[in-house]
């Protein structure tokens, strides 16, 4: 135990007797691996960087910055030897002109049509969660490309770099289905390689959301049970007082009734998702295979792996509908 003197300003530090409290997240299970074994140290992300990379030349990165990046993924970040790529957010169009619409597609055609693209393809959106997924071939893979110290199949994460499944067993089997159906897909062949890693989303979106669904909507089932119950009670102690309240207290009734509804209706929907047979993988694009960067290959060439992708295995994996638009045709 340390605590820091004052004024003297001093530390003093005495072994503790005992620990009082778990730790909510354990520092020796962060990373689930020993510091010897681990290929980062904070001296290698803090500070002023500059980073040279064969797709956008050197990225300079000022102190404020990686010290805010190592901020928000220092507290539950994977294993970093896995970190290949962090997914962006989606830009948004600008605010439409059109009467009643906050965005309307047209706003993103002008913005390439501005900027000199006339080739765009709209794809579909999926009500789901980004995910990077890397999947290897089989587990010895990951000892000997990524030099972890265990074999495994692979990892799915979030955009901050953070484990998208809570439940390993879920995300092993995730993991097998997908694999099966990569080698359903010839996608190794193809690539020559025995990883890849994948942009995609994962479906349903309450899936990972559903702590945030529960923190913003519960409570206003809550409130309204709680209010209304009061009120209820209050117009029927009126009119065992003899106060002309029947009618407001079978008003009250009535509406508690939809609350009721409310709260069924989310407790379902929270229920949604939580077994693999449920979750789709909406995949996007094809990120890396062994030796090779694909972010630059031309956009048919992702979708048509893609599609061979999802139509290897329709029930887990969900093709992304797209248009072609030509501006010489507008």
């Amino acid at each position: 135990m340390t605590a820091l003197r004052y004024p003297e300003l001093e530390l003093v530090s005495v072994p503790a007797l005992r620990e009082y409290v778990d730790p909510i997240k354990p520092l020796g299970k962060t990373l689930d691996v020993k510091r010897a074994e681990a290929p980062l140290a904070v001296s290698d992300v803090l500070g002023k960087r500059s980073i040279e990379t064969r797709l956008h030349h050197s990225i300079n990165l000022q102190a404020e910055q990686t010290s805010a990046a190592l901020a928000t993924t220092m507290s539950s970040l994977i294993d970093p030897r896995w970190l290949m790529f962090l997914a962006p957010t989606m830009s948004p169009v600008d605010t439409s002109d059109e009467p009643g619409l906050l965005e309307h597609p047209l706003a993103a055609w002008q913005y390439y049509a501005k900027n000199g693209v006339d080739k765009v393809i709209g794809e579909e959106k999926h009500m789901g969660s980004r995910c990077t997924v890397i999947l290897c071939r089989e587990p010895s893979v990951a000892c000997r490309r990524f030099d972890l110290p265990q074999p495994s199949l692979g990892a799915v994460y979030t955009r901050t770099g953070r484990r998208f499944f809570t439940d390993d067993s879920l995300e092993s089997s995730f993991l097998e289905k997908l694999r099966e159906a990569v080698d359903g897909s010839n996608l190794w062949d193809e690539l020559k390689s025995d990883g890849i890693c994948l942009d995609g989303e994962l479906l349903p979106w309450l899936f990972k959301a559903e702590g945030l669904v529960k923190s913003q909507f519960a409570p206003t089932g809550l409130a309204g049970e709680i209010s209304l119950k009061k009120a209820f009670d209050a117009a029927v102690e009126l009119s065992e007082r003899g106060v002309a309240s029947e009618s407001l207290a079978f008003l009250l009734a009535e509406r508690r009734t939809p609350v009721k509804k409310y709260q069924r209706a989310l407790v379902t929907h929270c229920e949604r998702g939580r077994e693999l047979a449920e979750l789709r993988f909406a995949p996007f694009q094809i990120l890396a295979s062994e030796g090779a960067s694909h972010v630059l290959q031309p956009r048919d060439w992702q979708m048509r792996l893609t599609s061979q992708l999802c139509q290897a295995a329709p029930e887990l994996c969900q093709a992304t509908a797209f248009l072609n638009l030509d501006g010489h045709d507008s």
